[in-house]
C-alpha cells in the first residue's frame, strides 16, 4: 500500500513532464488563474496549510539555499524599507523643524508613545531591531519575557535593591528604549527631516551644557541634530517661551519666585584682566500660575495695604507689627479642644497615627497587614492638590545678594512678564492697583523688605514696589527647622555625650559619616537621619511598653500572639502619652525634682522625641497640603526657631503671620494659603535646568 501511494507523485510528475508542464508553472497557474485560486478551493487551500514546509524545503536544499535566501532577503528589506518610509512620512508626526521648534513638541514627547506608534506602524522593523538586540517578544506598554543580559548590564541591575519583578519591568522599558534609539537613527537616516528623538536629545544635551565635540560626535552618529540646528531650536523656544512668559503674567494671576544660582567658569589660560576665580552670581527665577480658584479680584488690594503700611507716613489705618499679639493669636487659631479632660489633643492624635504608621512600615508582617486600612489624620485646614503649573523665566546676570541686585531683579522679572507701570510703558500690564506675590528664601525676604523701605518715598505704586507681597517658601521653612534640631541635638558638645543621644544613634546607623556630619551635613542627610532616629526610638519604645505590658521580649513574640488592633491602639496611646514630652508630660516640673528621682534619660528621649515628631508633623502637612496643621506648628517652632539662634527665621514667620491675620484682607489671605504648595525648590531646578540655555 505505501509502495503503490509512493509511485503517485512519481506518476504525477513524469505526466506532467510529458506534457511539457514544469512544476513551477503549476504552481504559478494555481496562485493566477481564478479557477484555482478561488477562496474554498482544495489544491490553494493545499498550498496555503503547506506553503511554510515548501519554502523551508526550498531553503534546506542544496541547490536552491542562496536563491531561496536571497529572495527572502530582498523582499523583507522591501517591506522593511516600506515601513520605514510609513514612519518618516510627515503624517507620522516625527517631524521637528529647528526654525519653527514649538515648546509643546519637548514639553508633550515621550518615548513610550513613540514606541507604541513605530510598533503599530512597523511591527516587522520594530520585531528584527528587537530580535538583533536581543529582546524577542518585546512589546510597548507590555512587560516582555526576560532575556539573558551581558554581564555588564546583569550587573548594573544586580546593584538595584528593587524586587524582581520590578526589575523585570526596567529590563523591558530598557529594551523598548534601545529599540526606539536604534528604529530613530533608522528613521533619521531616511528622512533627514525625520528627526523628534534625535531633537529632544539635542535640547536635553545643550541644557545639560555638553561640550560641543561630544554632541558633533553624537550627531554624525545619527542620535543628536547639529549644533547649527540646535542653536535655531533654541532661539525659537526661547522667543515662544518669552510669549508664553508675557501671556501668563499678563493675566496678572500669577506669582513670582527667584532665588540666587552661582556658578564657577574655569578658564583655561588666566590673564591679567580676568583675575577673578571664574565665579559668577546669576538669578534664577519662574512664573506661576495661581489656581484653587483664584480671582483677578482678590489681588486688587495694593491700595488698601498700603493704607495699611508702617511705611507709608500718611497712612490712613497703620497696623504695626507686634510679635506678642501675633503669637498669641497663632496659639488660638484652629483650636480644637479634646472631648474630655482624658482625650489626646490633635498632636497627640497625629502622634498615635505616625507611630503605628512606624509599627506597620518596620514591625513584624503581621502589623502591616492588621493596619492595612490605617485611614490618614483628620486634616486641619487643607488645600485641594492641584498640579502646580510654572514657567521658567529667563536667568539674569545680576547678583541678587545686594538691595540693588533685588530691586534689578524684580523690574526685570516684571519687564519678561508683561507688567508694570502703564504710564512708563503703555504695551505692558498695569501693576498700580493689584498686589504681586514674591517668593524666596529668609535673605531674600530681607533684601527685598529693605528695598520697600528704600522705596517707601518715591512718587508711584511701581517705584515704591507698593505692589509686592511676599510670601515665604514652605521648603526653606522645612530646611530650617532640620538645621534647627542639628543645632540642639548635634552642635553642642554636651548634646552628644549621653549614651542615647541623637548624635551616638546617628553614629550607629552611618559610622563612617558621623564625625563629619556633626558640622558638615547637607539638607537631605538630616532629613533621613530625622526619620531614621525617630523610627529607632520608636520601635524601642513599642519594645519596653509590650514588655512592660505583657512581658514579650520582642515584638516578633507579641505579633504571634495576633493581638488585636485595640491593643496595638492602647499601646500606641500609652507611648505618646508616657515616653514623648506634651500630652501630660512635662519636663520642667521633672526637672524640680530631686536628683536620685530623676530619669535623665529617659527625659532626654522624650525631648528628642517630641522635636522629631514635630518635624515628622511638618513634613507630613506639606506633603499633604494641610495648611491648617502648618499654622498650629508655628508657634513651637518659633520657639525653637529663637532658642537654638535662628532669630531671623523666626521673626520672618511672625511677621508673615502678622501680615497674614492683621494686615492682608480675607481674599488675599485665601491666595496665600493656598500658594503654599508653590515650593521654592522648584526655582533652583528650574534655574539650573535653564540657565545657561537662557543666557
Amino acid at each position: 500500500m505505501a509502495h503503490e501511494r509512493s509511485r503517485v507523485p512519481f506518476n504525477t510528475l513524469a505526466y506532467l513532464q510529458s506534457q511539457n508542464v514544469s512544476l513551477s508553472d503549476l504552481i504559478l497557474e494555481v496562485l493566477t488563474f481564478r479557477q484555482f485560486n478561488e477562496p474554498g478551493s482544495p489544491i490553494l487551500t493545499d498550498l496555503i496549510l503547506n506553503g511554510t514546509s515548501i519554502l523551508s524545503a526550498l531553503y534546506n536544499h542544496p541547490l536552491t539555499t542562496a536563491a531561496t535566501a536571497s529572495w527572502a532577503h530582498n523582499l523583507m528589506c522591501a517591506r522593511y524599507h516600506a515601513e520605514l518610509e510609513d514612519l518618516t512620512d510627515i503624517s507620522s508626526g516625527w517631524h521637528f523643524g529647528a526654525m519653527d521648534a514649538n515648546p509643546d513638541q519637548v514639553r508633550d514627547f515621550q518615548i513610550e508613545k513613540m514606541a507604541v506608534k513605530i510598533f503599530e506602524v512597523a511591527p516587522q522593523l520594530w520585531g528584527l531591531a528587537a530580535e538583533l538586540l536581543g529582546g524577542r517578544g518585546t512589546v510597548p506598554g507590555r512587560r516582555g519575557p526576560s532575556q539573558d543580559m551581558d554581564p555588564d548590564e546583569a550587573l548594573f541591575w544586580d546593584e538595584d535593591d528593587a524586587p524582581p519583578a520590578k526589575r523585570r519591568s526596567q529590563q523591558a522599558a530598557l529594551m523598548v528604549v534601545k529599540i526606539v534609539i536604534v528604529i530613530s537613527v533608522f528613521m533619521h537616516s531616511q528622512n533627514q527631516r525625520c528627526n523628534a528623538l534625535q531633537s529632544i536629545m539635542a535640547v536635553f544635551l545643550h541644557s545639560c551644557n555638553t561640550p560641543e565635540k561630544v554632541v558633533k560626535v553624537l550627531s554624525r552618529i545619527g542620535i543628536s541634530i547639529s549644533l547649527t540646528s540646535i542653536f535655531r531650536a533654541i532661539d525659537s523656544l526661547s522667543m515662544l517661551a518669552a510669549d508664553d512668559l508675557r501671556a501668563l503674567g499678563q493675566t496678572l494671576l500669577t506669582s513670582y519666585a527667584f532665588d540666587n544660582l552661582d556658578a564657577r567658569l574655569r578658564t583655561a589660560i588666566p590673564t591679567v584682566d580676568k583675575e577673578r576665580d571664574g565665579l559668577i552670581h546669576l538669578t534664577t527665577s519662574a512664573l506661576f500660575r495661581l489656581d484653587h480658584g483664584v480671582q483677578l479680584e482678590d489681588l486688587r488690594c495694593a491700595r488698601l495695604l498700603w493704607e495699611r503700611s508702617t511705611l507709608n507716613l500718611q497712612a490712613s489705618d497703620p497696623r504695626p507689627f507686634s510679635p506678642q499679639a501675633t503669637m498669641i493669636h497663632l496659639y488660638g487659631i484652629h483650636r480644637a479642644e479634646p472631648a474630655s479632660i482624658h482625650s489626646l489633643t490633635r498632636r497627640g492624635l497625629f502622634r498615635t497615627w505616625y507611630i503605628k504608621q512606624i509599627l506597620s512600615e518596620h514591625g513584624p508582617r503581621y502589623f502591616s497587614e492588621t493596619l492595612a486600612s490605617l485611614s490618614d489624620p483628620t486634616p486641619v485646614d487643607a488645600i485641594p492638590v492641584t498640579k502646580t503649573h510654572y514657567l521658567p523665566m529667563k536667568a539674569l546676570d545680576i547678583n541678587p545678594a545686594t538691595i540693588s541686585g533685588n530691586i534689578d531683579v524684580l523690574y526685570q522679572m516684571f519687564a519678561q512678564a508683561g507688567v508694570g507701570d502703564i504710564r512708563e510703558n503703555p504695551s505692558v500690564q498695569d501693576l498700580s492697583e493689584y498686589v504681586t506675590i514674591v517668593h524666596g528664601d529668609l535673605g531674600t525676604y530681607e533684601h527685598v523688605r529693605s528695598a520697600m523701605r528704600r522705596r517707601s518715598q518715591e512718587r508711584t505704586p511701581h517705584l515704591r514696589l507698593q505692589s509686592i507681597v511676599f510670601a515665604p517658601g514652605l521648603f526653606h521653612l522645612k530646611m530650617a527647622a532640620a538645621d534647627a534640631i542639628w543645632r540642639a541635638l548635634v552642635t553642642p558638645q554636651g548634646a552628644r555625650s549621653d549614651a542615647t543621644s541623637f548624635m551616638r544613634l546617628a553614629g550607629r546607623l552611618r559610622p563612617a559619616e558621623s564625625s563629619r556630619l556633626v558640622s558638615n551635613a547637607t539638607f537631605r542627610q538630616q532629613h533621613e537621619l530625622i526619620h531614621d532616629v525617630g523610627v529607632l526610638l520608636l520601635m524601642d519604645a513599642w519594645r519596653v511598653e509590650v514588655y512592660r505590658r505583657w512581658k514579650y521580649v520582642t515584638l516578633e513574640d507579641w505579633a504571634k500572639t495576633k493581638p488585636s488592633e485595640g491593643d496595638i491602639n492602647s499601646v500606641a496611646e500609652a507611648i505618646v502619652r508616657g515616653y514623648i514630652e506634651g500630652e501630660g508630660q512635662d519636663l520642667w516640673r521633672m526637672h524640680e525634682q530631686s536628683g536620685a528621682a530623676r530619669d535623665r534619660v529617659k527625659e532626654n528621649t522624650m525631648r528628642i522625641l517630641n522635636y522629631l515628631l514635630l518635624y515628622e508633623e511638618l513634613s507630613y502637612a506639606m506633603n499633604a497640603g494641610d495648611i491648617g496643621r502648618i499654622e498650629t506648628l508655628l508657634p513651637p517652632w518659633i520657639q525653637l526657631f529663637r532658642a537654638t539662634g535662628k532669630h531671623k527665621y523666626g521673626n520672618l514667620m511672625l511677621r508673615f503671620m502678622h501680615a497674614l491675620h492683621f494686615i492682608y484682607p480675607d481674599e488675599l489671605r485665601y491666595v496665600l494659603t493656598s500658594l503654599q504648595d508653590h515650593l521654592i525648590e522648584l526655582i533652583r531646578l528650574a534655574g539650573m535646568r535653564y540657565a545657561t540655555t537662557c543666557l
